[in-house]
């Protein structure tokens, strides 16, 4: 029988908002090498050719962040964010990684300083400064989710009600700021649909409580300017929780459908839902700009939120299709999709911790393995625990987040073998990966 998940409702905070841009130093250009098959400290050999960073979000201590360099298997650093609970996710190109803080009412910007590019037939990848965190941050009330297509990345901060949009490609600029656009105050969703146009859920704030920080019940689209263009969905997705986009469809979870929103340029719009079965939500959505089709982690009706498993979906055909069963594998604890479009990772409860990967393009298996959260289930996942285990995914391998054992997993992706233990301390909750994510493969990181 699927299990119980205890979603957290997150706090409602208020702040001014302003942007704090400080000067940068330089450092002169390094080209990053290649890594030695040599002993590591944090146990097992290096990885040879992972070039890239593994930045590590500890569950218990809030704002602490481990950076892990895959190269060498070493910690590179630690960060300390505001003193607030830290969701990670990192810009298009693997150059960024973006902590959301919500409590601390801060949005904070690592650089690898990670520059890849092509030249004489050959891909390089170099450093050009220290890594470290960038002077760019915003001060702004209670980020809370994001959406990336290509160089932009949206953030919606839901006490202010605004979504601010971000071009990773001026994030060097000393001078830059970003857009921001005024919507409702609500628990929020964004959507980039191109670099002009946003869908961005709606609230009709005169039928709620001043004092509420309600789910969207619609989506409307607006360009950079601010202005409504399309307002035809406005009341299309009640209980809206969830979105991704790949600049042709940007899809929105409801409470009973996924409300899907098409794009064609230069600026038509239209809109319709793929319906759900009875008392079934998909509570977030996975996609990207490689790919025509999404997935998404659905769950039962409240008040006991039965973990479903995860749905795949194609606009086109308007069809929703369960591809991984909760009931039969165990409680979907999270999915993420590899940003080199290779497969979608999936973390399940079952047989002690089950590992699957998907086709991203036909939601079919490809591998699986069990026990990856090792020994008796309940000293490594304890639904009780604020502190969950999850999986992240980049360069050519799946990275498993283990909070009991203080430890994070690296598995191949191709053979989901393990192939290395960080020992990082703490409780490792999420991970962003940084480097080449969407090239790994041409610079022979097998």
């Amino acid at each position: 029988m699927a299990s119980k998940i205890a979603l957290r409702a997150l706090p409602a905070l208020v702040c001014l908002i302003f942007v704090t841009y400080l000067p940068r130093n330089t450092v002169a250009r390094v080209l990053l090498q290649q890594a030695t098959n040599s002993s590591l400290a944090l146990g097992g050999p290096a990885s040879e050719g992972i070039q890239g960073y593994l930045l590590v979000i500890d569950g218990e201590t809030q704002g602490q962040v481990t950076v892990l360099d895959l190269a060498s298997g070493s910690v590179n650093d630690t960060l300390q964010l505001a003193d607030s609970y830290a969701s990670g996710f990192t810009t298009s190109s693997g150059r960024y990684a973006i902590f959301l803080q919500y409590d601390g009412n801060l949005t904070s910007v690592y650089d690898s300083n990670y520059e890849i590019g092509f030249d004489q037939g050959a891909w390089s990848i170099e450093q050009t400064a220290t890594p470290g965190l960038s002077d760019f941050a915003l001060d702004v009330t209670s980020p809370s989710n994001f959406a990336t297509l290509g160089p932009i990345t949206a953030i919606f901060f839901d006490e202010e009600g605004r979504a601010c949009i971000i071009d990773e490609r001026q994030l060097g600029n000393a001078s830059y700021s970003p857009t921001f656009i005024k919507s409702d105050r609500q628990h929020g969703f964004v959507a980039p649909l191109s670099e002009d146009f946003f869908a961005i859920g709606y609230v009709n704030q005169s039928a709620i409580n001043d004092e509420e920080v309600a789910l969207a019940q619609g989506v409307q689209v607006y360009n950079t300017d601010g202005t409504v263009v399309y307002n035809r969905s406005r009341t299309a997705c009640p209980e809206l929780h969830g979105t991704a986009t790949n600049g042709k469809d940007a899809l929105f979870a409801c409470n009973g459908s996924v409300l899907v929103i098409s794009y064609t340029a230069p600026d038509n719009f239209t809109h319709k839902s793929i319906p759900l079965p009875l008392n079934v939500r998909a509570y977030e959505v996975i996609g990207s700009g490689k790919f025509s089709t999404f997935f998404g982690v659905s769950y039962g009706a409240p008040p006991d939120y039965l973990s479903i498993g995860i749905h795949f979906f194609d606009p086109a055909a308007g069809e929703a299709r369960l591809v991984v069963n909760a009931t039969t594998e165990g409680e979907v604890i999270n999915a993420v999709l590899d940003p080199a479009g290779d497969l979608l990772a999936v973390l399940t409860a079952g047989e002690n911790g089950t590992l699957i990967t998907l086709n991203p393009r036909t939601g079919a298996e490809m591998r699986r393995v069990t026990g990856v959260l090792s020994g008796d289930l309940s000293t490594a996942f304890d639904t009780s625990d604020d502190v969950w285990p999850a999986v992240q995914v980049g360069l050519g391998r799946l990275f498993v987040m283990i909070p009991k054992k203080a430890a994070v997993e690296e598995y191949h992706q191709d053979t989901l073998e393990v192939l290395r233990t960080f020992n990082v301390g703490g409780a490792p909750s999420s991970a962003v990966v940084l480097g080449p994510i969407k090239y790994w493969d041409n610079f022979a990181q097998h």
